[in-house]
C-alpha cells in the first residue's frame, strides 16, 4: 500500500510535469518490480527523451522492450542494446542481452564469442561474471577465465624484487 500510494503520488506529479525526465527515470524500475511492463517501457523512452541518450539508459529501455515481449529481444530492443554498446563499448546489460539475441536467432557460437569478449573485458570482480560464465557453460562451451584482480602494490614490490634477484642470479634456487 505504501509503494503503492508513492507511485500514486509520483504519477500524480508526471501528469503536471510530464517533462521530467529524472521523475520518469526514478518510476521506471518501480512499475517494472510491480509488473507495469507497458508503464516502465514507457517511463524508460521518456526519460531517455528527454533527458538524453546514454548507454545505460539505451540499455534500460531495450532491456523493458525484451521483457514487454516476454524476454524476446525483438529487431528493436535488439537496435537499443546496439546503441547501448555504441555509446558505451563493452556495456554488461546490452552486452548480455546481445548475447541472448544472438541465441534466440540460432547463433549459440556467436552468443558464446559475445559473453566471451565481455568477460575478458571486465573489470575484475564484476558482479555479472559468473551469470555470463553460467551462460556459456548452459550453451556448452568451457570455463572462461575472469580478470584476476590487480596486485597490491606490496605484492607487486615482492615479485618485481624477486624477479631482479632472479635476473641477476638465477642459479641460487633456494633463494
Amino acid at each position: 500500500t505504501d509503494i503503492a500510494a508513492l507511485v500514486g503520488r509520483i504519477e500524480t506529479h508526471l501528469a503536471a510535469n510530464p517533462e521530467d525526465g529524472r521523475g520518469w527515470e526514478v518510476v521506471a524500475p518501480v512499475y517494472l518490480r510491480l509488473g507495469r511492463v507497458p508503464d516502465a517501457v514507457r517511463a524508460r523512452a521518456n526519460a531517455l527523451r528527454i533527458l538524453g541518450a546514454t548507454a545505460d539508459r539505451e540499455a534500460d529501455l531495450a532491456e523493458a522492450q525484451a521483457i514487454a515481449a516476454g524476454g524476446v529481444v525483438t529487431a528493436e530492443a535488439k537496435a537499443g542494446f546496439e546503441r547501448a554498446l555504441a555509446l558505451g563499448p563493452g556495456h554488461p546489460k546490452a552486452g548480455y542481452f546481445l548475447g541472448i539475441a544472438a541465441e534466440q536467432d540460432g547463433r549459440p557460437e556467436e552468443a558464446r564469442a559475445i559473453w566471451t569478449k565481455l568477460i575478458e573485458g571486465a573489470p575484475a570482480g564484476a558482479p555479472w561474471i559468473g551469470l555470463l560464465q553460467a551462460e556459456i557453460a548452459r550453451l556448452g562451451g568451457g570455463p572462461v577465465a575472469a580478470p584476476a584482480p590487480p596486485a597490491s602494490p606490496d605484492i607487486r614490490a615482492m615479485v618485481d624484487g624477486l624477479a631482479q634477484r632472479l635476473a641477476a642470479d638465477g642459479s641460487d634456487f633456494d633463494g
